[in-house]
């Protein structure tokens, strides 16, 4: 059985936004907009890309991507954790704009923790595989943006981190 996490308050789009546009101190603006406007007049960022970001030594769990970014309104972007070997939990999926490579009991923590949000969290039975599906909102204010997405298990006295991906929106 598998649980898929959408846009519940706080989490999906709307946490996405939060995560990319709440102000944090070192980061410099990234200049003139590249959003480049649409038939209708909106923004569009017409492309998002991932690309996956290993740790060394190796975390323990996989984060697979199901599909590459999407822009909305259609679109998200999917990924699947495999919970083999662990009781039941909750996975998080945290982002952030800026990368870290930490070494914790649990893995390389591979965000910046100052500057993490939770995106969605997914409880989960013994030996489920848990589904995040991220929603990409179509803002011109989120072109050209990168996060770091990670997943986060927790299960009963113990704590495990996944390998992260980077998501960049628009061009």
């Amino acid at each position: 059985m598998q649980k898929t996490m959408t846009g519940r308050i706080g989490t999906g789009a709307a946490a996405l936004a939060l995560c990319l546009l709440a102000p944090v101190p070192s980061i410099q603006a990234n200049g003139p907009s590249k959003a480049r406007p649409n038939t209708f007049g909106q923004p569009d960022c017409a492309t998002a890309k991932s690309t996956p970001v290993a740790s060394f030594p190796f975390n323990p769990f996989l984060l697979s991507e199901l599909s590459p970014p999407v822009i909305q309104p259609a679109g998200a972007w999917r990924a699947e954790l495999q919970t083999t070997g662990l009781g039941s939990g909750v996975a998080y999926l945290i982002a952030a704009r800026r990368p870290a490579f930490l070494p914790t009991q649990g893995g390389m923590l591979l965000v910046d923790p100052a500057d993490a949000r939770i995106l969605a969290g997914v409880p989960f039975q013994r030996g489920q595989a848990v589904r995040f599906s991220l929603p990409i909102p179509n803002r011109e204010r989120l072109c050209s943006h990168r996060i770091r997405v990670q997943a986060v298990i927790l299960s009963p006295g113990e704590t495990y981190l996944t390998n992260a991906f980077d998501l960049t929106l628009g061009r």
